[in-house]
């Protein structure tokens, strides 16, 4: 008997199986004797240590690493201070400040400079210089030519310490020491946190 003679009867003893019983099923050959289905072969090694290799791998534990961030019930006065940071949080409102205020995810409670900014307009990073201020004569085609190179953008700042620069490709802005705003208060500004 030939391989395509035991492959032609298993496709019939399939198709009998699935013929509904109200129909008429089709005899299977009957001048062929039946045969037992061929036996599978044996593992080899290597698929025993392929196997082993697997089953390894899937009894593992992995670690799930949840972030949290406490609720204000959950919060002591010595921990107050201090404010969870997770990756994909943002800043709520986000902050501009000068040189002198501590970047990071800002909140009500925490207000520091959000130092993830992204333009929702131009979708460009926004970039903050240390201890300089925007020249006068910036205009938005300067900004438009020469972001991101903070070489190019470096020439057209002027020393002023304390302040801090921010600038995307459509926009810009100066803030001076001590002085910590949100972005929500300059109408202009399509300016968002872009997580922590």
């Amino acid at each position: 008997m030939s391989a395509d003679d035991g492959l032609d009867d298993l496709l019939n003893d399939l198709e009998e199986a699935l013929v509904a019983p109200s129909s008429t099923a089709r005899a299977p050959a009957a001048s062929k004797p039946a045969e037992a289905p061929p036996q599978r072969e044996t593992k080899t090694k290597e698929d025993e240590s392929l196997d082993d290799l697997l089953e390894d791998l899937l009894d593992e534990d992995i670690p799930v690493v949840k972030c949290a961030v406490p609720r204000p019930a959950q919060v002591d006065a010595a921990a107050a201070g201090a404010v969870a940071q997770c990756k994909g949080t943002k800043c709520s409102p986000v902050f501009l400040a000068g040189a002198d205020t501590e970047c990071g995810q800002g909140s009500h409670a925490q207000r520091r400079a959000c130092d993830h900014l992204r333009c929702t307009k131009c979708d460009f990073a926004v970039l903050r210089f240390l201890n300089v201020t925007w020249k006068p004569e910036v205009d938005y085609l300067f900004f438009r030519n020469n972001m991101p190179d903070k070489a190019k953008l470096a020439t057209s700042l002027g020393r002023k310490s304390g302040t801090a620069s921010y600038c995307c490709q459509c926009s810009w802005r100066s803030a001076d020491q001590g002085k910590v705003s949100t972005v929500a208060e300059d109408t202009e500004l399509r300016w968002v946190c872009g997580g922590h």
